[in-house]
């Protein structure tokens, strides 16, 4: 690791291979060029059907974990972050994050300063 997949490099972080998203990237583009499913994507990224990916997007190419590894308890909400980028940075399913912080119903708002538990 890191090798290349076609155009785009994979890495792996949290025990997890996962891509940067290029400009121009769609979920067809990445699913002809890595063999995996659009559904796949998808589901492993915890995106909806009409997602447009974003340039920089982290895109994990497995499923992602129930937690966070060991040394990762909280994470500290920043300036334009939501619980979905901390499930991405983290590499945790998002519906797992929400259970672990139930005081955030589906698409609440985290505020900047805002503790999340990650396992």
């Amino acid at each position: 690791f890191p090798t290349a997949a076609g155009e785009h490099e994979l890495l792996k972080a949290h025990g997890l291979i996962y891509t940067i998203a290029s400009e121009g990237d769609s979920f067809e583009s990445l699913s002809q060029e890595l063999g995996i499913s659009k559904r796949k994507l998808r589901k492993y990224n915890d995106l909806y059907k009409g997602y447009v990916i974003n340039e920089g997007d982290i895109i994990y190419l497995e499923t992602k974990n129930g937690k966070a590894r060991r040394g990762n308890e909280f994470h500290t909400i920043k300036q334009g972050e939501s619980l979905y980028y901390v499930a991405q940075k983290y590499g945790i399913r998002l519906k797992r994050l929400y259970k672990m912080n139930p005081m955030y119903k589906e698409y609440a708002k985290v505020k900047v300063g805002d503790i999340i538990r990650l396992r």
